[in-house]
């Protein structure tokens, strides 16, 4: 057992311990997904920007499910103005994000490794 967790540790890369890694947003969104069990909740919903009214609790559990922040960081820190009209859903089973396309890359890469999850991306005829 101790030989195989030391090649696990030999895999992860410098990149995998920062905190808005696809490894980081993995754990804290498994985290999630536990809590919602738990609590016999379906979904977490996140609306971020104007569509959501400004909700300042989605911008907190944004900016730590998906930006890594924690703690007073996490309260103090304000929405990037990038994740503007971005909506993010964990469900139980599945997952789905919805942001536009300026963002879609580092999205992309932050759930890179949540299961069952879909990106919706709209297309440049959608947004004109």
């Amino acid at each position: 057992l101790k030989k195989l967790s030391s090649r696990c540790t030999a895999m992860l890369q410098p990149e995998d311990a920062k905190p808005a890694s696809a490894l980081a947003c993995k754990n804290r969104w498994a985290a999630v997904r536990t809590a919602l069990a738990t609590l016999g909740c379906d979904a977490l919903v996140l609306i971020l920007g104007p569509d959501g009214r400004a909700n300042r609790g989605s911008e907190i559990a944004f900016n730590w499910l998906l930006g890594g922040e924690s703690g007073k960081s996490a309260f103090c820190m304000p929405l990037d103005d990038a994740f503007e009209e971005v909506f993010v859903v964990v469900g139980r089973q599945t997952s789905t994000v919805f942001c536009p396309r300026r963002c879609r890359s580092v999205i992309s890469q932050r759930i890179a490794l949540w299961e069952d999850t879909t990106l919706t991306v709209p297309t440049k005829d959608e947004v004109e």
